[in-house]
């Protein structure tokens, strides 16, 4: 209470029991998990996650800004103080060993049914950096694989590449116009080393039906050698790790040293609210405002359905939707006075 200055009708729930926290968010209470977070609860990950409890002063210091890409988004001046959610995956080869890969997050992804995804910058982000170039996610990717590099020696940085579909009908490469300047710096240029070879889909797929649809679907590309070498992967969006551990089994199979991922966001599986969430809503007609994307100046905003016919064209920046939002579904204090017994 005294580090992080809150009065006592405030809650930050802490703790290294990350079923507890799932409890916690649903009723819109800021959560910190301490400890390396497991796989299992990706789909429900915590506002921070610290490895002890000597860095968490810090997030009650409020002195760390949150996870990387989310704050890319929402408040850039805070770079400084960014973190990557991180956790390792195990897979089994051909051979019957197991091999980890090295996951790394930008931050949460709330898909279109989510109770969030509206109000979520990041979550809009995605959906835009399918269908064109995103500065930000330019910014965090060179910012995280410039990071790693400094702690491991990559050898070869990739991406997880289009669907045999994509490629026929010539759609949208989302990693192709991708610039990562400090990366090509270092040496590190992004290349395509994989083939997909069939058609998936993962949309409406229980966990174990995903691992099955992507099992054969992706080869090393003949041109290249990876014996022995780190491979550092990019790609969008984690659910439930299908696509990344069949790449990873690829690589490893062809003795690959290590394979580590950096993806943008990890999917919230999770869509279960016991309080009700407020949007917020125009000052000018009342009707719900969500974030749009301006795709002359890149930048993302909250706004009406309408708000290019009002005149003064009420809106919000990030920022300000984000502060509004915080205030709106903070939980509320209530004074209680005892029943008077009329018998």
């Amino acid at each position: 209470m005294e580090i992080s200055n809150c009065e006592s009708s405030q809650i930050v729930a802490i703790s290294s029991d990350s079923i507890f926290l799932k409890e916690m968010m649903q009723n819109h209470i800021g959560t910190v998990y301490i400890g390396k977070l497991k796989k299992d609860a990706l789909k429900y990950v915590p506002d921070f996650t610290c490895q002890g409890l000597t860095r968490l002063s810090n997030i009650l210091k409020n002195n760390h800004g949150g996870y990387a890409a989310e704050v890319y988004v929402s408040n850039p001046r805070n770079r400084r103080k960014i973190s990557l959610l991180n956790c390792d995956s195990k897979i089994q080869l051909e051979n019957g060993q197991y091999n980890n890969v090295f996951l790394y997050f930008g931050g949460r992804y709330y898909p279109t049914e989510n109770t969030y995804f509206i109000d979520d910058p990041l979550s809009r982000v995605v959906i835009e950096f399918k269908r064109s170039y995103v500065s930000y996610v330019d910014d965090f990717f060179n910012s995280a694989v410039s990071w790693i590099s400094t702690k491991e020696k990559i050898d070869i940085l990739t991406y997880v590449p289009r669907k045999p579909s994509e490629v026929l009908n010539n759609s949208y490469d989302r990693f192709a116009p991708l610039k990562l300047k400090s990366c090509i710096k270092k040496g590190l240029v992004l290349q395509c080393i994989l083939k997909c070879t069939k058609d998936y889909s993962q949309k409406g797929s229980n966990s174990i039906t995903r691992f099955e649809n992507v099992k054969g679907a992706y080869e090393l590309i003949d041109a290249f050698d990876v014996t022995n070498k780190t491979i550092l992967i990019l790609d969008d969006v984690y659910s439930t790790g299908a696509t990344m551990d069949e790449i990873a089994r690829v690589l490893y199979n062809h003795q690959a040293k290590k394979v580590i991922a950096v993806l943008l966001s990890v999917n919230q599986m999770i869509n279960s609210v016991s309080v009700q969430f407020q949007h917020i809503t125009c000052p000018g007609c009342g009707q719900k405002m969500v974030i749009k994307f301006n795709h002359n100046t890149g930048q993302m905003f909250y706004g009406c359905k309408n708000y290019n016919t009002h005149l003064d064209k009420k809106t919000l920046n990030i920022s300000e939707g984000l502060n509004e939002l915080k205030i709106l579904n903070r939980l509320k204090k209530e004074t209680f006075s005892d029943f008077n017994d009329r018998y």
